[in-house]
């Protein structure tokens, strides 16, 4: 289970980093937002058409150009640290700041150093397969669309996810996207004939039985009171006398009152 991160400042974009990034890359990543806050000076801000040009100076004494480009939601900085290095600089930080935006841009948040991160099949640029984990047998052609189809539905999201009119067209095409891959309705006939792995003939003709003339023969269901056959003789239960106990007959052989001879 991952745990919360320990925070230095206030700020939005520390607290979304800590819960998107793991904890080593967010160590370095809050490095440059404590850099940011204590070094960092906006100098000048350009506002162009489809673009803010941004001039930041640090404790380095140079002064570094960040770009926004609105259409395309693209940050840049001369520093080139994330170019190099995966980590969001904090010159952009501080701008991002000042822009009143609270939450890192899908941009600046690369896959593999995310919390919910999950190793996949790793393809290079000729789509060669590099890496297998999975341990499901797939080939590697329907490996490698899979990978395609997960990568993109993810960038499609993390960029739709910054606009509600953009989730209600994402969530309208993929109510009729899925329509396409509904498995189709089977009968009840159908259902049955794949239960039982063969098809149900439409007509069934049914033969009367042959004429047996040997009687059949019942065996009588033998209870307690008959006769037991030892040794190919027939031996009768052996009981004490049914009578009174004062007059009674001490002979073990089955009789009552009426049949006993004393």
């Amino acid at each position: 289970m991952h745990t919360d991160p320990k925070l230095f400042t206030s700020w939005e974009i520390e607290s979304h980093g800590g819960a998107v990034f793991t904890h080593e890359v967010f160590r370095k990543f809050q490095e440059e937002v404590l850099a940011a806050r204590e070094h960092c000076d906006v100098q000048t801000t350009t506002e162009l058409e489809d673009r803010r040009i941004v001039y930041v100076a640090g404790n380095s004494n140079k002064v570094r150009e960040v770009i926004w480009k609105y259409n395309e939601q693209v940050f840049n900085c001369s520093c080139m640290l994330f170019e190099s290095v995966g980590i969001l600089c904090r010159h952009i930080i501080i701008m991002l700041r000042g822009a009143r935006i609270s939450e890192l841009p899908m941009q600046f948040i690369t896959k593999r150093w995310t919390k919910n991160y999950k190793r996949e099949a790793a393809y290079d640029s000729l789509g060669n397969l590099l890496l297998d984990n999975s341990a499901v047998p797939i080939d590697d052609v329907k490996r490698r669309k899979m990978s395609i189809a997960q990568n993109k539905f993810e960038d499609i999201f993390q960029t739709a996810k910054t606009s509600e009119d953009a989730m209600d067209i994402l969530i309208q095409n993929l109510e009729s996207l899925s329509l396409l891959f509904q498995p189709p309705t089977r009968t009840r006939q159908e259902e049955q004939e794949s239960f039982i792995g063969m098809s149900i003939p439409e007509n069934v003709e049914v033969h009367p039985p042959s004429e047996i003339r040997s009687k059949g023969k019942c065996k009588r269901i033998q209870g307690h009171a008959n006769k037991k056959k030892i040794k190919g003789e027939v031996q009768e239960d052996t009981r004490p006398c049914r009578q009174e106990k004062e007059t009674r007959c001490r002979s073990m052989q089955m009789h009552d009152m009426q049949r006993c001879w004393t």
